[in-house]
């Protein structure tokens, strides 16, 4: 999902513009969480409907969602999980876990995947914290080689004009 306030502007469908978030520090990403985790319940909600009725009618099983988020996709997902409970697993990669989900855990099954050396912009005990008041199944994997934007399309453009000023502020890696 890309949410309102995530790129530099965002025209809404009644014309009206959202500018970039704030999103500097633990702060600054968890303020924003509890609406992420909306737009997340929003977005299943949906799938539940499209389910329903029209072209994908019986052919989606919303009873065994799995969530999963990048960065703080990752931590969207963890609040997700602590806030609405819908899906049957979860899991995030390299993101800290900010905001309530940090302490809420879940018995949902969460799994996270982060480079060997800790998350790029914060610290790991996050991740430890989480995991401290996780109820259910979790798994941690710290893949050699991973670095943070390992996991976008980024890895698929370097190279191209322009983007080679991104990779070397967000490293890519290999797997």
């Amino acid at each position: 999902l890309d949410h309102p306030g995530d790129t530099t502007v965002t025209m809404r469908a009644d014309g009206s513009l959202v500018r970039a978030a704030d999103a500097s520090g633990h702060e600054g990403l968890a303020a924003g969480l509890a609406a992420r985790a909306a737009d997340m319940t929003l977005a299943v909600e949906e799938v539940g409907r499209m389910d329903a009725s029209g072209p994908l009618a019986g052919l989606l099983d919303v009873h065994r969602l799995v969530v999963g988020g990048h960065s703080l996709g990752g931590a969207t997902v963890a609040e997700y999980l602590a806030t609405d409970g819908s899906a049957v697993a979860g899991f995030d990669l390299d993101g800290s876990i900010v905001g309530g989900a940090e302490t809420a855990g879940t018995d949902i099954p969460f799994m996270v995947v982060t480079e060997p050396n800790a998350y790029v912009f914060f610290e790991e005990p996050s991740i430890a914290e989480y995991f401290g008041h996780l109820r259910g199944e979790r798994w941690w994997f710290k893949l050699d080689g991973f670095k943070h934007c390992g996991f976008t399309d980024l890895p698929v453009f370097e190279g191209v004009v322009g983007l080679e000023s991104l990779s070397a502020t967000c490293p890519v890696g290999r797997v």
